[in-house]
């Protein structure tokens, strides 16, 4: 049993001209090609010997449809030049149309560089039909000998070929618009011949046939791909010649969504800043249920003004009216950061009071909090407060961040000072 040999180590990029072949209209007025193949060396293997490359056009009986010619080509109708200035030599191989590449001094490293070969004036046949052109390489990666030339070879490859009939061709397919809106279509046109029957599929959906120079697709709503598959048919024989256009559908977007300013302190108003694009106004959520119709873009004439809270959901989708209904963006969140709670200072003048004037004032700073206490009693985030202690008080300031967390500030002792009565003694005297 005959092994299929492994795919090939580097890579061939065909190209013809013209791009869609053509069938000979007879053997008297025959039509010409020329095939061109780039050779290069995948990134993934890095680089690669090379001792010596087939190519093998499928030359032979000209009531063989899937021949490429009938007429053998000649040595001289190859050509091959490598990037980095190595001359390789191409000769005729034993079967018809089999050219063979040899490399200098017998082998080559093939990395960066490319080879380009080229297959001029090949005499295509009178069939309809695709051909398979064969490609054979005598290659190596770093981790393995190199394949001797007088050796099978290492890797092989097929490319196939279509060859249309006399008059054939299909090109300028495109689309009216390059991008829509959501749900809007367009009209697909292209150029054919005659003798080309037409079919067309959206994404990987089947295809369609259709008639004329140009097509009306449905309403697109999402990015879409389309193929203009052009047939024909001869001798029993079908080939087919793909084109592709694509449509961008501009989805709803939003591009910015700010507020201003966007570090704040609890109970402090920032103004929304918003764009988007494609689309027709934008929806405004705040929390779960409340939604606010705005425009596509801002405005500082008509501005929106909002008190976040910590913890807060605020979001902002661009919508785009269709046939069936608004067709939204994703929700972008609004982005804000609290100022972090300092206490300034909180102190008492004096720190030391006598039991006869116990008066010291006790006075506070906190800025960015959402309540403060002062012995467990609310307050105002700045103040002071006169206070008679008659005894050693420690007193003590809470401030409670947007996050509900609390910040004790260092504790303030006031010492207050007793009258000391000294005793004395005396003698009774007798009045007497």
């Amino acid at each position: 049993m005959i092994q299929a040999l492994p795919a090939t180590l580097l890579t061939y990029a065909l190209t013809t001209e013209p791009s869609t072949l053509e069938v000979s209209a007879s053997t008297t007025t025959p039509s010409l090609a020329n095939f061109t193949f780039v050779v290069s060396c995948p990134r993934a293997v890095g680089s690669c010997t090379v001792s010596q490359l087939i190519v093998h056009l499928p030359v032979g009986d000209a009531a063989d449809p899937t021949n490429l010619s009938s007429t053998p080509p000649s040595v001289g109708d190859a050509s091959i030049s490598s990037s980095d200035g190595a001359v390789w030599t191409p000769s005729l191989g034993v079967a018809p149309g089999l050219f063979v590449f040899t490399p200098p001094g017998g082998s080559v490293t093939i990395a960066n560089q490319s080879l380009t070969i080229t297959l001029s004036a090949i005499v295509m046949s009178t069939l309809v039909g695709t051909a398979e052109i064969a490609i054979l390489e005598w290659a190596s990666d770093a981790l393995a000998p190199v394949p001797e030339a007088s050796g099978p070879p290492s890797g092989q490859a097929t490319i196939p070929v279509a060859k249309f009939p006399d008059g054939f061709y299909a090109l300028d397919f495109q689309a009216s618009k390059p991008q829509v809106n959501s749900g809007n279509g367009v009209t697909l046109s292209w150029v054919a011949s005659r003798n080309a029957a037409i079919s067309i599929a959206i994404a990987d959906q089947p295809a369609v046939s259709v008639t004329g120079d140009s097509w009306p697709t449905p309403p697109l709503y999402t990015t879409t791909a389309f193929t203009l598959i052009a047939t024909a048919s001869q001798g029993g024989q079908t080939v087919a010649l793909k084109l592709e256009t694509i449509v961008i559908v501009a989805s709803p977007l939003v591009t910015e969504f700010v507020p201003v300013p966007d570090v704040i302190g609890p109970g402090d108003q920032v103004v929304l800043h918003w764009r988007s694009v494609n689309a027709d106004g934008v929806y405004l959520r705040t929390g779960q249920t409340s939604k606010q119709t705005l425009p596509a873009v801002s405005t500082p004439s008509f501005p929106v003004i909002l008190v976040p809270k910590y913890g807060g959901s605020y979001t902002l989708q661009a919508f785009q009216n269709g046939p069936d209904g608004p067709v939204t963006s994703d929700a972008v969140p609004l982005s804000y950061t609290f100022l972090p709670l300092t206490i300034e200072h909180f102190s008492a003048t004096p720190t030391t009071v006598s039991a006869a004037a116990p008066l010291t004032t006790l006075s506070w700073a906190v800025e960015h909090a959402t309540a403060v206490t002062l012995q467990g009693q609310p307050v105002d985030a700045s103040g002071s407060l006169d206070d008679s202690p008659t005894s050693n008080t420690t007193y003590e300031l809470v401030a409670t961040w947007v996050d509900g967390s609390q910040v004790s500030a260092p504790p303030v002792t006031v010492t207050a000072l007793t009258v000391q009565v000294e005793s004395c003694t005396g003698t009774e005297v007798d009045g007497a």
